[in-house]
C-alpha cells in the first residue's frame, strides 16, 4: 500500500486540533494506505488515539531539529500531510523536491502554496484567495469536513436536555470557567444538565471541578476518546463551543451551538458558520456578556433539530478516499 506521512504536533500551548483532524483523516484512508503518523510530542491520549487509528506512530525531536529530522526520513515516494502553521512555503518546497507528494490541511491562506492539494473544512474563497501553484487543487468546504467516524453516525442521537460546553484542549484564556460560571449565574443548570469537556491541566480545572462538586446538574470530563465525546453530542440539544473542528463535529450531531472565536485562527470559520446560519453567532468569547449569551443561548435551546448540516458533511469521508487515490496516481 502507498504511505502516507501524516505531520501534526499536540501540547497544551499548541492545542490538540492539528492531530485530532488528521486522525480524522488517517481513519477515512487507512484500509486504502498506510497511515503513519509522525509528531514531537506524546502523552498517555495522544498515543493512544494515534495507535487506535494509524498502523505505526514515529516520534521526531522536540526542539527545532525536528524540521530536518522529517526530511531525512523522506523516501520520495510517499504523500505527506502537513497541518502547522509553522509549515513555511520553503518548507514545503524542500518535501516537494524529495519527490514526495503533498497535501497541506490549512484554515487562513496566509501564505504560498506549493502543495499538490490543500484540504479546508470550510469555503474560505468568499473571504480570502489561496496563493498556490496552478496545479494545486483546492478541496473546500463542509464536503471535505475531517470528521471521525463517531461524528458521523447521526442516526444514534438521542436528544436530552443537555448543554456542552468545550473550549477545546488548552483553553489558555481560561473561558470554560467564566461560560460555566455565567450559565450558573444564569440559572441553566436548574433545567438543564450541564456537561464540560475540559483538559486537566487547565489552571481553572479545579475551580470548574468544584462547580462539579457543588451542583448535581454539572458533570465534567477529561481526556475523552473520540467515542465518549460523541456520546455526549449525540444527547446534547444545544453548546457553547469556538468555531473550531470540534463545533464541525458538534454541529455533524446535531447540537444548536453558540459558538465565536477566541484566537485569530478561529475567525474565518466563525464567519463561514455564521454568515451560512449554521451557528448562532456570539463574536469574539474573550468579551464576557451575560446578557448576549443569554439571547444566543436561549434561541438555540429554543431550535428544532436542522438535519441540513448533518447530510452536507456526511460524503466527506468518501470524498477523502478520492481525493487520496487522485493524488497517489498522478
Amino acid at each position: 500500500m502507498k504511505k502516507i506521512l501524516f505531520r501534526a504536533d499536540a501540547s497544551q500551548d499548541i492545542g490538540y486540533g492539528h492531530v485530532i483532524r488528521l486522525l480524522a483523516l488517517a481513519e477515512s484512508l487507512r484500509n486504502d494506505f498506510e497511515c503513519v503518523f509522525v509528531t514531537r510530542f506524546l502523552n498517555s491520549f495522544i498515543e493512544e488515539e494515534i495507535n487506535k487509528i494509524c498502523h505505526k506512530r514515529i516520534k521526531l525531536e522536540e526542539d527545532e531539529t525536528h524540521f530536518n529530522q522529517f526530511l531525512t526520513m523522506l523516501e520520495g515516494d510517499e504523500i505527506v500531510v502537513l497541518d502547522n502553521y509553522f509549515f513555511s512555503t520553503d518548507y514545503q518546497q524542500k518535501i516537494k523536491k524529495s519527490g514526495c507528494k503533498l497535501v497541506c490541511i490549512d484554515d487562513l491562506a496566509d501564505r504560498h502554496f506549493v502543495a499538490d492539494a490543500i484540504i479546508n473544512q470550510i469555503d474560505i474563497t468568499s473571504y480570502k484567495s489561496y496563493s498556490k501553484e496552478s496545479y494545486t487543487k483546492l478541496f473546500l468546504g463542509l464536503e471535505n469536513a475531517l470528521l471521525r467516524k463517531d461524528f458521523l453516525l447521526i442516526e444514534q442521537m438521542d436528544k436530552k436536555k443537555e448543554i456542552l460546553i468545550a473550549f477545546g484542549g488548552t483553553d489558555f484564556n481560561n473561558l470554560t470557567y467564566e461560560y460555566v460560571k455565567m450559565t450558573i449565574d444564569l440559572k441553566y443548570h436548574l433545567s438543564y444538565k450541564i456537561n464540560i469537556i475540559l483538559n486537566d491541566q487547565n489552571e481553572k480545572y479545579f475551580d470548574v471541578e468544584e462547580f462539579a462538586r457543588k451542583y448535581e446538574n454539572i458533570q465534567l470530563y477529561s481526556k475523552l476518546s473520540s467515542k465518549e465525546v460523541s456520546d455526549l453530542m449525540k444527547r446534547a440539544c444545544s453548546g457553547i463551543l469556538p468555531s473550531s473542528s470540534m463545533c464541525i463535529e458538534a454541529l455533524a450531531l446535531g447540537i444548536n451551538v453558540v459558538s465565536g472565536y477566541y484566537i485569530d485562527n478561529q475567525e474565518y470559520m466563525f464567519k463561514y458558520l455564521n454568515d451560512n446560519g449554521y451557528v448562532n453567532g456570539y463574536g469574539d468569547l474573550n468579551i464576557l456578556d451575560k446578557d448576549r449569551l443569554k439571547i444566543d443561548l436561549d434561541e438555540c435551546l429554543r431550535k428544532d433539530l436542522d438535519k441540513s448540516f448533518m447530510e452536507k458533511i456526511q460524503k466527506s469521508k468518501e470524498n477523502h478516499k478520492k481525493h487520496f487515490v487522485e493524488i497517489s496516481n498522478t
